[in-house]
């Protein structure tokens, strides 16, 4: 029975294995099917688009290039350390001691954590190339953003009697950092905006594009040996588990 249910596992990993490795494949298939744009020739195609079908008619899945700075609002401060920047994110942990009890009424002790804050700006900023400037709405945070705090602080500052402390992170994305971002570009009073997309998700990173580019080949490749191995163990274990009930 134990081998069957092995057997069970392992096509359960060759599978999930197998669809990681065709999300990361097509991934790649639609970085290198969307030609990096610039921010002029969006410009170009949106006024276009606005003379034959009316203003606000623009929308395309469109790659850039350039550097992040502050939107409209001005740059903002980041919570915890009050870095200038045009987006954060905040997270803090609690880290407590959680008592159990086991069938026969015996106490034990461990160390949990819970989630008390997870918070990121909202606030649109403004990537710049060399040709223009675009806003981004960043719906879907920022991957590569730096660190800037990740510092534990003992007490309990009103988290129970059981509080150990908490764990306070923080990440920040500053004026002048390089980015590339993948969505959709739409026309909004006036000014091009780029924000998620119908299908897929927003990327916004400090990666470059061949970076990412690299990267999904090399997940696909190692999902697609993980996926093989899983099946043959799959198909091993599940001759073993009939064999072994006859």
């Amino acid at each position: 029975m134990g081998f069957l249910v092995g057997a069970a596992v392992a096509a359960v990993v060759a599978v999930v294995a197998w669809w990681i490795g065709r999300s990361a494949e097509r991934d790649r298939g639609a970085m290198l099917a969307t030609e990096t744009s610039t921010v002029a020739t969006l410009r170009e195609l949106a006024a276009a688009a606005s003379a034959a079908a009316g203003a606000g008619s623009y929308r395309e899945l469109v790659e850039l290039s350039g550097e992040a700075a502050p939107g409209p609002g001005g740059p903002l401060r980041s919570p915890e350390t009050g870095t200038p920047c045009v987006w954060h994110r905040q997270v803090v942990t609690r880290r407590y001691t959680k008592i159990s009890k086991d069938a026969q009424g015996n106490r034990t002790s461990s160390t949990a954590e819970e989630t008390v804050t997870s918070e990121s700006s909202e606030s649109a900023f403004v990537l710049r190339d060399a040709t223009g400037e675009v806003l981004v709405e960043p719906t879907s945070g920022v991957d590569g953003a730096r660190r800037s705090v990740s510092e534990f602080r003992e007490g309990k500052r009103g988290g129970g009697r059981d509080t150990i402390g908490f764990e306070h992170e923080e990440w920040v994305l500053e004026p002048g950092t390089r980015l590339f971002v993948r969505g959709e570009v739409r026309e909004l009073d006036g000014r091009l905006v780029v924000g998620e997309p119908e299908k897929g998700d927003l990327v916004v990173t400090t990666r470059s594009e061949e970076q990412l580019l690299e990267s999904a080949a090399g997940s696909a490749r190692t999902a697609g040996i993980v996926s093989k191995v899983a099946a043959v163990a799959a198909v091993g274990l599940a001759v073993v588990g009939a064999v072994s009930l006859l």
